[in-house]
């Protein structure tokens, strides 16, 4: 092994799936203290402390990254449902799923084009037994269930739904969030399968459909997140993100609904930079524009119809495979940026994902 790699990394086998292979108590070593720059004995101990409280929020991190392989393995439908188990266990009340490749693309797992990727980075779900199998002895009435899908986001909604059937769920208690933000596909991301037109029916025919029936559902996530990551600038994400958010509310109204009886359920996804005040800005700047819009365009007179609800995740690409410890300064200030911009709920990018 290299003699540069980080402390921490000592003790780990890079070739495993994780880079992981040492045990969790193996895993962060502490930095060394420079006492010789340290003003008092008191900011000594502050200091010593704040790195002991580092060393034990790195050793839980690996401590849950041993206990389930990396992404990166082939997942299927019963693996992911044992993780998700675990959690439940352990106090989660939300859980998320993310999808492969040939399931975000709508490909059969089995088409040439699926080669290789089946199971890579998220589970892959074909049919709607992979969906019973994903979700079994999991009441879908009892917790939330966010679903990053687009493309074919209809197909597994109505595997979704189907599954809270058989359970003998009530759809009007089913809660969770479909991202089903298809512009930004065509913006960033491209895991677009129909042209824009066709996929804005799909989208305001599912909004019809769960502003109908599962009213306490989030069937858009307007996401920014992916435009941010894909080079745009914090005002390019906020225009664009906004603009498309306006979008589906004029399709929702074209399709003859209210927009009081959507609008409360469609929420925002935003990145989190570094650039601290500029990011507070621009989520303050997003919640003022959202609300005078729906307010005074589209007509709206619910309070919540006007609120811009917003989750975060922080950057991906600020983080550095170099000095990969500041990645944690670097997601903390970008999350403090997002509670000061009032998000609703906030995801850290894990500061490890690139010690793989």
């Amino acid at each position: 092994m290299s003699k540069d790699i980080p402390d921490y990394m000592r003790g780990f086998d890079l070739n495993d799936d994780w880079g992981i292979a040492g045990t969790a108590a193996e895993a962060p070593k502490s930095p060394t203290i420079d006492t010789s720059k340290i003003a008092s004995t008191d900011e000594l101990k502050d200091l010593k402390k704040d790195v002991s409280s580092i060393k034990s929020a790195m050793n839980e991190i690996f401590q849950i990254v041993a206990e389930k392989e990396t992404i990166t393995k082939e997942l299927t439908s019963e693996e992911t449902n044992k993780r998700f188990k675990l959690l439940l266990k352990k106090g989660q009340t939300g859980l998320s799923v993310a999808y492969d490749m040939p399931t975000l693309m709508g490909y059969d797992p089995g088409h040439n084009l699926s080669l290789g990727e089946v199971g890579k980075c998220g589970v892959n779900v074909f049919h709607i037994g992979d969906m019973e199998r994903l979700f079994d002895g999991i009441n879908l009435g009892d917790v939330s269930v966010s679903q990053t899908i687009n493309g074919p986001a209809i197909i597994l909604l109505a595997f979704y739904i189907a599954v809270a059937e058989k359970q003998g769920v009530e759809l009007s208690t089913l809660k969770g969030t479909l991202q089903n933000d298809i512009l930004k596909e065509f913006i960033a991301q491209k895991e677009w399968i129909f042209p824009p037109e066709p996929s804005m029916r799909l989208i305001t025919d599912m909004l019809s459909f769960c502003t109908k029936n599962l009213p306490l559902y989030n069937t858009i996530s307007v996401s920014g997140y992916h435009i941010r990551e894909a080079g745009s600038t914090a005002a390019q994400e906020l225009a664009f993100t906004l603009s498309d958010g306006f979008t589906y509310i004029e399709h929702g109204i074209e399709a003859g609904l209210d927009v009081d009886s959507f609008a409360p359920r469609i929420s925002f996804f935003f990145n989190s930079h570094s650039d601290f005040f500029e990011e507070i800005a621009k989520y303050r700047a997003a919640r003022r524009i959202w609300a005078k819009r729906l307010k005074n365009k589209y007509g709206a007179k619910n309070k919540k119809s006007m609120m811009l609800r917003f989750h975060t995740q922080t950057a991906g690409c600020s983080l550095t495979a170099q000095q990969p410890e500041i990645n944690i300064a670097r997601t903390s200030f970008q999350a403090m940026a997002a509670v000061l911009g009032a998000v609703s709920y906030t995801h850290l990018t894990l500061p490890t994902i690139l010690l793989v």
